[in-house]
């Protein structure tokens, strides 16, 4: 390329505002180094752009400071994309390292929220558990409080005897009496109370004993249950370690005492 095809193709012009490529640029470098009249139209055109921004009051480069050529640009492009390559690859890194915390969190969460329903089931079953066993004792309870009996409604009958008084205490819906000897005379250490029950026969004939309360429970209440047919309650007193003695017994009879009646 020659002088006047530089000037016709606008290179020179494109060079001096530095907007030409890096292989332009190199082309019109070497017209300028072997043409002296293409570097006399650059100096003169150069001039008139100088001319041109100091009329328009543009700035003009520091004194001493060097005109950036295409090539400078270009290395500076180079280092701005190396830059901006670094910076991505960190917005990258970043972006992983975000992505794995939110998975994390995730996977937390989901754990957690296992664990709550987990929780939740146990505590559940546990309620029902409570429940049921609060129901079982209730109905225990209440089968308790109808077996158990009324003392409001507890009789008493208080029978004079020879060696004191014979107290009975009972239940008409029950058959259970309460003896109570504690007014009768007390025992020696060897003696003790035989009780029996009677079917209230003529000749006597004494049934079963039932108990048997030494000197150190006299004074407590002795419940007895009647057998099916008993009629009376019958007190004997003999020594405890005897036992009970063969023959006649009547003479041995503290009290002979009739059963209440049940009523239904």
């Amino acid at each position: 390329m020659d002088r006047e095809s530089l000037k016709k193709s606008g290179l020179l012009e494109q060079y001096i505002l530095g907007v030409t490529s890096r292989k332009e640029s190199l082309l019109v470098e070497k017209i300028l180094e072997e043409s002296p009249e293409a570097r006399e139209d650059y100096e003169k055109l150069r001039n008139e752009l100088d001319s041109y921004a100091t009329d328009n009051g543009l700035t003009t480069p520091l004194e001493g400071r060097e005109i950036r050529t295409a090539t400078d640009y270009e290395d500076l492009d180079h280092e701005m994309i190396l830059a901006i390559s670094e910076r991505n690859y960190s917005l990258v890194i970043w972006r992983y390292c975000l992505m794995a915390a939110c998975l994390l969190l995730l996977c937390f969460s989901g754990y957690l929220f296992r664990l709550s329903e987990t929780n939740k089931t146990e505590i559940v079953t546990e309620k029902a558990h409570h429940a049921q066993d609060n129901n079982a004792h209730k109905q225990a309870l209440k089968k308790i409080e109808e077996q158990a009996p009324d003392w409001h409604h507890m009789k008493t009958i208080n029978a004079p005897t020879a060696a004191g008084t014979v107290i009975l205490h009972f239940l008409d819906e029950q058959e259970l009496v309460f003896l109570d000897l504690s007014h009768v005379e007390p025992l020696s250490e060897e003696d003790a109370y035989f009780i029996f029950t009677g079917l209230g026969d003529e000749d006597g004939e004494d049934g079963e004993v039932i108990a048997v309360v030494p000197a150190h429970r006299q004074l407590h209440l002795h419940p007895v249950t009647m057998p099916e047919g008993a009629k009376d309650l019958r007190v004997f007193r003999w020594k405890l370690s005897e036992g009970i003695p063969k023959g006649d017994r009547q003479e041995d009879l503290v009290a002979a005492l009739p059963l209440p009646v049940r009523t239904d």
